[in-house]
């Protein structure tokens, strides 16, 4: 995943051979607030960049933990 603006973009996979998996097409784009490698680029942006990219919202998806979600 790299940054691009408000979103990580999956620029490589490394698919598993596992029967069940979960697959993201190169090119994907997804909120900072989905997904490990997502979370991770978050962490690491400035608490300026942080507070800009929080404050025009980030809405919950299926994969953010539940614990996040608002009602």
């Amino acid at each position: 995943m790299v940054l691009d603006g408000q979103e990580g973009v999956c620029m490589d996979i490394a698919e598993s051979d596992q029967i069940i998996k979960y697959v993201i097409s190169i090119g994907s784009r997804t909120q900072l607030c989905a997904g490990a490698s997502n979370i991770v680029i978050m962490a690491f942006l400035s608490d300026e960049h942080q507070k800009q990219i929080i404050d025009k919202g980030l809405k919950p998806s299926l994969l953010t933990p539940l614990s996040t979600k608002r009602s």
